[in-house]
């Protein structure tokens, strides 16, 4: 049986209470998920930081948690769209710059 290459996701949630867990990705290497991470965190016009550092506006702040192999995102709660029907599904195809823009990338089928 050939083994199918590794693939990476950014485990993330917004700070407000409940706030479910999304997963970003695919990554083709956990080097490109961290890339990913690198140029969300410095980007001007983002709210996105890592568990270790405080956002600029905790109401519109994306909280990164790092770099997990899919196996492991599967276990923490993963559903891909092939899984289930696509309202179900907690991953998104990138890191969003914020609250607003998580929401439109809910939005897209």
């Amino acid at each position: 049986m050939a083994k199918t290459p590794a693939t990476y996701y950014v485990r993330l949630d917004t700070f407000w209470q409940h706030s479910p867990d999304r997963f970003a990705g695919p990554f083709g290497s956990r080097e490109a998920a961290e890339a990913a991470i690198d140029a969300a965190t410095t980007n001007p016009a983002a709210d996105v930081v890592r568990l270790d550092r405080r956002p600029r506006d905790i109401k519109y702040a994306i909280r990164v948690y790092g770099v997990l192999p899919a196996s492991q995102a599967l276990r923490l709660g993963m559903c891909t769209p092939e899984m289930t029907d696509y309202s179900r599904t907690n991953v998104i195809s990138r890191i969003p710059l914020d609250t607003d823009d998580l929401f439109e990338l809910e939005q897209i089928p």
